[in-house]
C-alpha cells in the first residue's frame, strides 16, 4: 500500500514540475520576464513601475511584461497608440492652429517612450503638463513683479525647478518654440539672507546656473549691469540659469498642480472662437477673458 502512495506522489510531483514548467514557457513566448522563484514579491517590486503581471510563472512566481508609459492626450492634442510593448508606436497630432513641439512620433524601447512627450503650443499661452504638473507657458513679455502677479491670479507660482530632469524638460520646450527671449523662473535673491528662494517656498536644493562666461549668479544681467535679483532661463546661456534685472521684460512660465477653471475657459474660448477655421486672426490685445 505504501508503494502506491509513493508512485502517486511520484506522479503528482512530475506533473506539477511538467505543468509549472509549461507556464514558464508560456511566459517566455509571451516575451515575459518570471520572478525569482520563492520570492513574494510582484512585477513592479521585482523589476520597477513600468512592469505588469501577464499569469503566472513556475513555484508561485509572477510572470512580468515590461510596457511603455500609458500615454493621455496633451492639452490641445490627440496621440494615436499602436500598443504600449516594445517595438509599438505612438503618433501625435495637434488641433488647428497648434504647431507640434517635439518628435511627431515615438517608439516603445526596453527604457520606455525613446524621446519627451510632445506638446502643441500657440499664442497667447501653451498648456502642457509633466509629471503631475500643469503649466502655462505665456507668450507675453513682462517684468517679473507682473509675472508674478499673473501666474498667481491664475491659481499658480513661477516655476520651482525642483530637479535636473524638470529643469532639462522646460530648457528643451524653450529651445522648441525658438523665440530667442528669456523665461522668468520662481527664484528670488532675498537680500536679508543673501540668498536665493523659490517663490513657492519650496526649498532650493538643486540648481543649473550657468557656469560658463560670465559664472551665475553675479548680481548683474546678461549686459552686464546689476542689481540683478531674478532668475531666468536665459536664451544666450542655453536656456541654464542666469541672474536678471527684475524690471526687464521676459516671457513666462506658470505652474500649478490645478489653475482656476478662468484658465480653460480662455482657451475654450479660443477654440469656440475660431472653430476649425485655420486661417483667422484676432488681435487678443482687445479681448476681456474674466
Amino acid at each position: 500500500m505504501s508503494r502506491f502512495y509513493c508512485v502517486v506522489a511520484v506522479i503528482f510531483t512530475m506533473c506539477h514540475v511538467v505543468n509549472a514548467g509549461s507556464l514558464t514557457r508560456q511566459c517566455h513566448a509571451s516575451k515575459g520576464t518570471c520572478t525569482k522563484q520563492g520570492f513574494r514579491s510582484t512585477c513592479k517590486t521585482a523589476f520597477g513601475p513600468e512592469w505588469t503581471y501577464i499569469g503566472k510563472c513556475c513555484r508561485g512566481g509572477q510572470c512580468c511584461k515590461f510596457q511603455c508609459e500609458d500615454l493621455q492626450p496633451q492639452q490641445n492634442g490627440n496621440v494615436s497608440v499602436s500598443g504600449r510593448d516594445i517595438g509599438d508606436v505612438a503618433n501625435f497630432s495637434c488641433k488647428c492652429r497648434y504647431t507640434l513641439l517635439g518628435s511627431q512620433s515615438l517608439r516603445c524601447t526596453d527604457s520606455g517612450w525613446d524621446g519627451d512627450i510632445p506638446i502643441c503650443h500657440a499664442c497667447p499661452f501653451t498648456q502642457f503638463s509633466f509629471h503631475g504638473k500643469r503649466y502655462l507657458l505665456m507668450c507675453d513679455q513682462v517684468p517679473m513683479p507682473l509675472a508674478l502677479s499673473t501666474c498667481r491670479d491664475l491659481g499658480g507660482h513661477l516655476p520651482s525647478l525642483e530637479t535636473r530632469e524638470e529643469s532639462n524638460y522646460l530648457k528643451r520646450i524653450a529651445t522648441l518654440i525658438n523665440s530667442s527671449h528669456d523665461w522668468w523662473i520662481g527664484l528670488q535673491h532675498n537680500n536679508t539672507e543673501g540668498t536665493f528662494n523659490w517663490v513657492s517656498g519650496q526649498p532650493l536644493s538643486y540648481t543649473d546656473w550657468y557656469q560658463g562666461t560670465p559664472i551665475q549668479p553675479d548680481n548683474k544681467n546678461k549686459a552686464g549691469a546689476g542689481p540683478a535679483n531674478c532668475a531666468a532661463l536665459v536664451f544666450s546661456y542655453q536656456y541654464q540659469w542666469g541672474d536678471e534685472n527684475c524690471d526687464s521684460p521676459k516671457q513666462m512660465i506658470c505652474e500649478s498642480r490645478e489653475f482656476y477653471s478662468s484658465v480653460d475657459y480662455y482657451d475654450d474660448f479660443y477654440d469656440f472662437f475660431f472653430g476649425d477655421n485655420c486661417g483667422a486672426t484676432w488681435d487678443w490685445d482687445v479681448i476681456d477673458i474674466p
